[in-house]
């Protein structure tokens, strides 16, 4: 038992309460993104959400970004088949948030559109197939990034819809 009988020690005290307190937020709010991401009836009737991670790790479109601060990544079936994925990505502060989504930006290429009404910023890529459209949106929200990769059958109409549901949803968890 520590016992701390000055002026010092107890400000030293709740400094640490503070800072802990903090890190409690910022796990808390992560765990609690998880659920949050695909929700039934969010991209179509025959999704299939797969469990939610904690790593990018095996997407190589999130390889070499700057060190987040908590990452909640989620892939979906249709039909059997793995269609798409979305992922939410926390960062530590605004400069390192608006570095990763300059990068990602970057990797969409040229024919990434600016999209209206969602997130800070938004961007997004349609890239057409024989199987349809495979749909790419970036936003930024506070000091996170969700991006989201969503495969055919799929609209630009509705995946924009599904990005503001999602950008609704977790508003209050990200701007707190």
């Amino acid at each position: 038992m520590l016992i701390l009988c000055n002026r010092h020690g107890l400000t030293f005290l709740i400094l640490i309460g503070i800072l802990l307190s903090g890190c409690n937020k910022i796990q808390a709010t992560a765990l609690k993104l998880g659920p949050l991401l695909i929700q039934p009836g969010d991209i179509a009737a025959d999704v299939e959400a797969s469990d939610v991670l904690i790593s990018t790790e095996s997407q190589p479109f999130f390889r070499d970004l700057p060190p987040r601060r908590e990452t909640r990544y989620q892939r979906y079936r249709r039909n059997g088949q793995l269609s798409g994925w979305v992922a939410a990505l926390l960062y530590p502060s605004t400069s390192d948030q608006a570095s990763a989504y300059g990068m990602l930006v970057a990797r969409l290429g040229p024919n990434g559109q600016a999209l209206p009404n969602l997130g800070d910023q938004a961007t997004g890529l349609v890239s057409s197939a024989s199987a349809g459209d495979d749909i790419t949106i970036l936003f930024t929200r506070c000091e996170a990034i969700i991006a989201m990769h969503l495969g055919p059958p799929i609209t630009l109409d509705s995946a924009m819809g599904y990005a503001r549901q999602l950008d609704q949803r977790l508003t209050p968890l990200l701007c707190r």
